[in-house]
């Protein structure tokens, strides 16, 4: 933790002597060139870790990827060996990228030639091949920075790029370098876009209820000094944490060291480290974030602070506890909070340190609201150009150049346009890429932008026109050449896309997405050798490279040239790549692998099966029902085959045939299902009969004798309201099942058949699980439907009027007999284990217990998921901050949520004068008074289409009524030392909510729909910050008829000299 300056010094003056010795050519100082007013800034850099690295990720990444390219030429060397798919990216940054094991002199040779202005070495001390480079002079200026955060010592480097938040005021004292405080963390940093791994906290060795403290730095980050802060938390705790922290990778001495030292200072407190310490083993990215997720404070180590970890750590809304030093290197993740705005979590000293910690994890809801502030905050840490504008404006200075052009404003205009791009606003990125073009008419990066985006509509050969422009301008553009040879392959121009790629490999000779697809455009061409040989070519540079093996394996194929005993691997291969590209969401490649996959092997059942999926995905209904019955063909048992063969004539409107498909599908995944249908066939329920139509057997039951008997449901009363109540179970009723399934249905046969059958799926007999179907007096009656898969195994009940979609929710739960209750509507479903993961969790957990909930999915109408949501990750169990969670704000659908019937009988049901938010109040109802259990698998889905009330209220601006009732009501009943404080931040978010909707009645023409929406917003939130909030707002342009509509209204109330309030009724 000492100031490393005189140290380092006496070493670089030492080893640029060795060097120069070595190397007098390269050891002379290169005088700086005037440059041209419209010369480039030659500008190189010099790293090991052009991969997914910390090195490459901060700083390197933002900096090649934004820095002006109109008044800089990049060169990339990469001196080691190791290639991933962010080694492919970082070469499209470079107008030049070599990567190679060369010698010294062959670096310099290569360096040298490119006649650099400026070389950059991001770190000095983790790569030897940078640190002999380093010492020799290879440019006339050359500067490192913090990639590895200490000086360099060596008289050969001239500048440090650092941090203005990380250096303390007495910075320059620490470097021989002349210190460059870049504004704010220095770096503009975009967060992963990873999937993270679920893991729970049992999977690596903790209870649910145990504090996880994330230690994730590298050991040798963590000082002596400092060790007595683990077991100093670890006593205040009582025993309930566990500190988390990974296994040095490159030695077993480090990590056993480390724990020898674990080992005596928890002694010393009389507590046995075993007890609190867990070392996990080296983990990749998604299991990384994974682990990450589910921690519950991150402890940034101290003396040698975190960076990337930290900011890998904040995507997950983790709560940070850091403490400073007196160098940069201690001082990251305190920058990072401060850029935040975040600083109560920053210690003063090490015992302010251990009671923040302690305090985060004795205190859930000071953890939560912590957690809350990182989640509103964090977006400040990402895409920040300010850094990049002052290296910009820094390194034309050292070069004495003026900017050839005002590029402050085109650069963020660029990122913006970029960000546009990849949220599909494409009109918006469209005009600001031409804005640019107005101030420089070859601008690169502009002219590739609109060349992707004509690509990416349809007009080829606008984009054929900009892409050329772009390799005019821009003659070594990498992503530009490869992009046009990928749009001259998609229109038929093999020759000239053959050309393309060749021309990419003559600037970045090593590059295997292009050999591959070079091949590609030689096969189209019927160049058969040729294609195969550059397959090969791709193989030998990355032999793991499936794509090129699958397409080499393809020619060979089509050449007659494969061998047979080798067309069943091929097969599989083609399988798996189309597996891969249906995950990408690329269904059309996914589509050929699976042809190609079947034509080498046409017993591939699962070929066959992914096949129909895809197919069906693209609406390809007929070629999809095809392939599902080849499967059958070959596997007449494969269940899944006949859901999805339901799912398909649901969606064209054949219910028998869809009736049928599901009933075959049900009788071959759940035999109890099929025992008890052919047992009741011809029976007088009006079961099904088991013919191939999927009738009921001309059953002549009348629907006016299913009516649900009369039931008394005496009123409850919580907080001064009244709710539903419903009667308790007769003691004297036979063995009651575990759950009680409740299906809701008015009219609607869109998807019915589908939710009955994955109830009925998971069927496992009526001592189990009954299930009630309630008709709310649908016209006709869907008695038949329901009848054609459920005959037997469901009772149906039909209103002889319509009492109310919540009524008729209550109807069902007083007519239960389950211990728990399912209430499912009839367009969303549960997905395969849905009862038995949870039953199997319900059947131990504690009596405090009211109501449980999984992950869940939204899917839209034609069933394509669109939203996920796992509230607590994979983190299985109760959950002290879950009234916080849902006091706020609803996160839940029905079909995730499962309640105690008990809990019914003490609290009562769904209110049914609440329109939009029954289910938001009642489940803050039970939190007020149970835990909740949750169980952190996906394993339900919701559907948003049109024809749903969520819909309907949305745009009449209706739901806001309800909305506000539900927070008012709930008001009554919170506990008291949280009421005002959960009912604050409802009020914010539900204002803010009704702040974003109220574009979607605007947009439909219904003017009095976002009126009421603007009403009920401010009944909600009036506070000052709301309205000047919502003032804000109306300064838009998409809310320019609302505005005028308010104006034409205070103009009425003043000339009239009304006393109407702000809350004036809409006409």
């Amino acid at each position: 933790g000492l100031n490393n300056r005189e140290l380092q010094e006496i070493y670089g003056q030492m080893i640029c002597q060795i060097m120069s010795q070595c190397y007098p050519r390269w050891s002379q100082k290169i005088p700086l060139p005037n440059l041209a007013p419209h010369e480039k800034v030659r500008i190189g850099v010099i790293s090991e870790f052009f991969w997914d690295h910390s090195n490459w990720k901060i700083p390197i990444k933002g900096w090649v990827e934004n820095l002006d390219r109109s008044n800089f030429e990049l060169f990339g060397y990469h001196t080691g060996l190791k290639q991933d798919q962010e080694t492919a990216i970082a070469a499209k940054s470079f107008v030049k990228f070599v990567q190679g094991s060369f010698t010294i002199e062959e670096w310099c040779e290569v360096i040298t030639e490119d006649k650099l202005h400026i070389l950059i070495v991001p770190e000095f001390g983790m790569s030897p091949t940078t640190v002999k480079l380093g010492c020799l002079r290879l440019a006339p200026i050359q500067m490192t920075s913090w990639g590895h955060p200490d000086t360099s010592g060596m008289p050969t480097i001239d500048y440090y790029l650092s941090s203005d938040l990380m250096e303390a005021e007495n910075a320059q004292e620490h470097y021989t370098e002349r210190l460059v405080r870049l504004p704010n963390l220095s770096i503009h940093y975009t967060p992963l876009e990873i999937t993270p791994e679920a893991i729970a906290k049992k999977d690596i060795g903790l209870d649910d209820d145990e504090i996880m403290f994330w230690c994730c730095q590298s050991l040798y980050k963590y000082l002596p000094d400092y060790d007595d802060v683990f077991p100093r938390i670890a006593k205040e705790l009582a025993h309930r944490c566990k500190f988390v922290f990974i296994k040095y990778v490159k030695s077993d001495r480090v990590t056993e060291i480390f724990e020898q030292r674990l080992r005596d200072i928890f002694n010393k407190f009389g507590l046995d480290y075993t007890d609190y310490c867990i070392f996990l083993p080296f983990m990749n990215n998604r299991r990384f974030a994974g682990t990450s997720a589910i921690a519950d404070v991150f402890l940034d180590s101290i003396g040698w602070s975190g960076c990337n970890s930290s900011l890998e750590s904040i995507a997950h809304n983790i709560p940070i506890v850091t403490l400073p030093g007196d160098l940069m290197r201690g001082r990251h993740t305190m920058a990072i909070l401060k850029m935040m705005g975040l600083e109560e979590t920053i210690a003063s000293s090490k015992e302010d340190y251990v009671k923040i910690a302690v305090r985060l994890g004795q205190d859930a809801q000071y953890r939560q609201y912590i957690s809350d502030q990182v989640a509103e905050n964090k977006h400040k840490l990402y895409g920040d150009l300010k850094p990049v504008r002052a290296l910009e404006d820094f390194l034309l200075n050292v070069v004495h150049k003026p900017r050839q052009f005002a590029m402050e404003t085109v650069s963020e205009a660029l990122q913006i346009a970029v960000q546009h791009r990849q949220a599909n606003r494409l009109n918006q990125a469209v005009q600001l890429y031409y804005k640019i073009l107005e101030q420089q008419p070859n601008h690169p990066e502009a002219l590739y932008g609109l060349g992707v985006l004509a690509q990416q509509t349809g007009q080829y050969d606008t984009a054929e026109k900009l892409l050329r422009a772009t390799v005019e301008a821009e003659p070594n553009s990498v992503k530009a050449w490869f992009s046009l040879g990928n749009l001259c392959q998609g229109q038929g121009q093999l020759s000239e896309s053959v050309e393309c790629y060749q021309r990419v490999l003559t600037i970045q000779p090593n590059l295997v997405p292009v050999y591959n697809n070079l091949g590609y455009a030689l096969q189209q061409q019927g160049s058969w050798d040729d294609a195969i040989a550059s397959y090969q070519q791709a193989l030998e540079i990355e032999p793991t490279c499936t794509e090129a093996d699958v397409n080499l394996g393809n020619a060979l194929h089509a050449q007659e040239k494969l061998a047979l005993e080798k067309q069943a691997h091929y097969a599989q291969l083609n399988h798996e790549l189309g597996v891969t590209r249906q995950k990408a969401g690329d269904l059309t490649n996914a589509v050929a692998y699976y042809r190609q996959a079947v034509a080498m092997q046409s017993d591939l059942v699962s070929a066959h099966y992914n096949l129909g999926v895809v197919l069906e995905d693209q609406g390809e209904f007929e070629n999809a029902i095809a392939s599902y019955q080849k499967v059958l063909e070959l596997n007449p048992s494969y269940g899944e085959v006949y859901f999805n063969l339901g799912r398909i004539y649901q969606t064209q409107k054949q219910l028998e045939e869809a009736a049928s498909a599901y009933r075959q599908g049900l009788m071959l995944v759940n035999p109890r299902y099929g025992k008890v249908v052919n047992l009741d066939k011809g029976s007088d329920k009006g079961s099904d009969n088991g013919s191939d139509n999927g009738s009921d057997n001309g059953s002549t039951v009348s629907p006016e004798t299913l009516t649900p008997p009369q039931v008394e449901q005496p009123d409850v009363t919580i907080g001064g309201y009244q709710f539903p109540g419903i009667p308790r179970v007769s003691v004297s009723e036979d063995k009651r099942p575990f759950w009680t399934v409740i299906i809701p249905l008015y009219n609607r046969t869109d998807y019915l058949l589908e939710c009955l059958a994955s109830v009925l799926a998971q069927w496992q007999g009526e001592e189990e699980m009954e299930i009630l179907v309630m008709d709310n007096a649908s016209t006709p009656p869907l008695y038949d439907l329901v009848n054609s898969i459920g005959g037997g195994v469901v009772r149906y009940y039909r209103n002889p009027e319509n009492i109310g979609a919540r009524r008729n929710f209550n109807l069902g739960i007083a007519l239960s007999r389950g211990h728990w209750i399912h209430v499912l509507p009839e367009d969303e479903y549960v997905l395969p284990g849905y009862y038995s993961q949870l039953k199997k969790s319900l059947e131990t957990c504690s009596d405090s217990v009211g109501a449980a909930f999984t992950g869940y999915e939204n899917i839209n109408d034609k069933g394509k998921i669109i939203f996920s949501q796992q509230v607590y990750g994979k983190d299985t169990g109760i959950h002290q901050d879950w009234l916080w969670k849902i006091g706020t704000s609803n996160v839940l659908n029905p079909c995730a949520v499962v309640i105690r019937r008990s809990t019914h009988e003490h609290l009562g049901c769904y209110d049914p004068g609440n329109t939009y938010t029954p289910d938001w109040e009642l489940y803050k109802r039970i939190a007020s008074f149970y835990d909740w259990w949750y169980e952190g698998d996906i394993l339900a889905r919701y559907r948003e289409h049109d024809n749903n009330m969520t819909s309907e209220l949305i745009l009449s601006g209706a739901q806001a009524t309800s909305i506000r009732q539900g927070i008012e009501i709930s008001e009554s009943y919170l506990p008291a030392e949280h009421c005002a404080a959960i009912t604050a931040k409802a009020r914010n978010h539900y204002f803010n909510y009704c702040l974003n909707h109220m574009v979607i009645p605007l947009k439909n023409g219904n003017l009095a729909g976002a009126f009421r929406l603007l009403q009920e917003a401010l009944k909600i939130d009036p506070s000052p910050q709301a309205v000047e909030k919502l003032f804000t707002w109306l300064t838009q342009a998409e809310a320019a008829p609302l505005r005028d509509e308010i104006a034409s209204k205070l103009r009425s109330i003043m000339l009239n000299h009304s006393s109407e309030s702000f809350y004036f009724a809409y006409p």
